[in-house]
């Protein structure tokens, strides 16, 4: 099945903050994107929408509105109009990913294109000459797929107390302030990663027995973030109601994850006198 998503969390080579196709196999449990050039990597920064898939999975088409967009997934497109687009899934191409993994690199490269780098299941970023970051951790399974489906897969073990042994991401002195509706989050992040704000709404039911209830009020933000003290603004789409609320803020470094929470307590606007 095909489907579109402004997420940019299916494949670690997506950057463009825009929709785009993704084709999803059950059967295979895999996710491609297809709203990328044929090599694999050249993203564009307009959208791309309204896909169908073959019987066989082997081709998608979606269109692609390219108007004002200096980067093309087609060179030869010059129409600056919205056009149609195919990607195929079935090519001739049956050979993987020429891989490589050192100790806190790699690199892959196809001739149709790198579609997706995991390291332990997780995507990685692919910059475009096809290197990518290896996490320090102890063992790291890595997989490289091209855009035909072809896979490769390579390790590296980093003995016990060896160099990129890795450290344990600690989120410390969180504090959370409102102004109109926006949230300011600080914290000290105590080494680089992956950081996820989630804004909670904090309530107590009474009946059939007292519980507490906490309900997402927004999307996560996530952001790479590097060691120090660090700042994340949350825009809400109107001022939070009064009451009580929860930000959890949760690193993620290598597969190495801790949590932190604080509680933000909004009260009543005073109304204004006459």
């Amino acid at each position: 099945m095909s489907f579109r998503t402004l997420g940019n969390d299916l494949v670690g080579t997506d950057a463009n903050n825009a929709n785009d196709v993704y084709v999803r196999d059950p059967a295979a449990r895999a996710t491609r994107r297809a709203s990328i050039a044929a090599n694999g990597t050249t993203e564009s920064t307009t959208a791309s929408e309204v896909s169908a898939v073959a019987g066989n999975g082997g081709l998608v088409s979606f269109v692609h509105s390219d108007v004002g967009e200096a980067t093309k997934l087609v060179a030869t497109d010059t129409n600056n109009q919205p056009d149609v687009l195919a990607k195929e899934f079935a090519p001739t191409d049956t050979t993987p990913p020429a891989l490589t993994v050192g100790a806190s690199a790699g690199s892959a490269t196809d001739p149709s294109g790198i579609g997706e780098v995991t390291v332990n299941g997780a995507p990685v970023a692919v910059a475009a000459d096809g290197s990518f970051a290896v996490p320090p951790v102890p063992v790291a399974d890595v997989r490289a797929a091209d855009g035909a489906g072809n896979v490769a897969t390579a390790g590296r073990v980093i003995p016990p107390g060896g160099a990129g042994t890795p450290v344990t991401p600690r989120v410390q002195r969180l504090k959370a302030t409102l102004k109109g509706r926006k949230i300011t989050v600080r914290f000290r992040l105590t080494a680089d990663a992956r950081v996820t704000v989630t804004l909670l709404r904090r309530t107590v039911r009474k009946k059939p027995a007292r519980r507490i209830v906490l309900t997402r009020v927004r999307r996560p933000l996530t952001k790479a973030l590097k060691a120090g003290q660090r700042s994340v603004v949350l825009t809400l789409a109107r001022r939070p109601r009064a009451g009580r609320y929860v930000v959890r803020v949760r690193a993620n470094a290598g597969g190495l994850t801790s949590t932190a929470a604080t509680t933000l307590v909004v009260k009543p606007l005073k109304s204004k006198r006459r």
